[in-house]
């Protein structure tokens, strides 16, 4: 559809809201470090959350980012692009940490 709002585009909104939620949800549930607790303690209590974390935001970016370039919608492909970058900068290791 040309020119007009496609069901992609919702579609697209509703899984990036919902991913907002469950990030939001997911990332509470990683606690700060402790003062004086060793960063790599820190990591062996929550790598698998925070894999988690990273894999959902992955999974949210690659569907919308496919179902937008393949309904040849370069602008909404290029946001959610950046979108998803500025995630993983937002939620980069040392930032998850406390660092």
């Amino acid at each position: 559809m040309r020119g007009g709002v496609a069901a992609i585009d919702y579609a697209a909104v509703v899984l990036g809201g919902v991913g907002v939620l469950v990030l939001g949800s997911l990332r509470r549930r990683l606690p700060e470090r402790s003062a004086g607790q060793p960063l790599d303690d820190w990591w062996r209590l929550h790598l698998g959350e925070a894999v988690l974390l990273w894999g959902v935001l992955e999974l949210i970016a690659l569907l919308g980012a496919a179902a937008l370039f393949l309904s040849g919608r370069a602008v909404g492909f290029g946001l959610l692009t950046l979108l998803a970058l500025g995630g993983l900068f937002r939620l980069s290791p040392l930032r998850l940490a406390g660092e």
